[in-house]
């Protein structure tokens, strides 16, 4: 329940959507607004129970959450990072639209290991809500 206490912390510029199957919490997805010179960009994310995983539902929860993000907040640019290790997330970011921009080399630190993140972006523009 921690993420719930987190999740009703944020500004009110911040969206947190909880994902339910059959009545029970399985994960969950999100945006928050970035500062300064990019206000227009928000970077989305989102979580599974490893239950749930191979089953659509992160790729469905991603394309909600992108779909109220363009409609609810003036967003340009959503974007995502991907931990290396992580290849289905990869491709549920590809799935929704998002394209790959960037491999930063060694930016993370996990589990006592340098990894790479991958960067994917989707602009306003480029989201087609009548396919989705």
């Amino acid at each position: 329940m921690a993420w719930i206490e987190h999740a009703n912390s944020e500004p009110s510029d911040a969206m947190n959507l909880a994902l339910f199957v059959n009545g029970q919490i399985a994960g969950g997805a999100g945006v928050e607004r970035g500062d300064g010179r990019s206000t227009r960009t928000g970077e989305i994310g989102y979580w599974l129970g490893e239950p749930y995983w191979a089953k659509g539902f992160a790729t469905q929860a991603l394309a909600h959450t992108t779909q109220r993000a363009f409609e609810d907040f003036d967003f340009v640019r959503l974007e995502a990072g991907v931990i290396e290790w992580n290849p289905a997330s990869r491709r549920v970011l590809e799935k929704v639209g998002y394209t790959l921009e960037a491999r930063h080399a060694k930016r993370l630190f996990k589990d006592g290991q340098h990894c790479d993140e991958f960067i994917y972006a989707l602009l306003r523009e480029d989201w087609k809500t009548e396919d989705k």
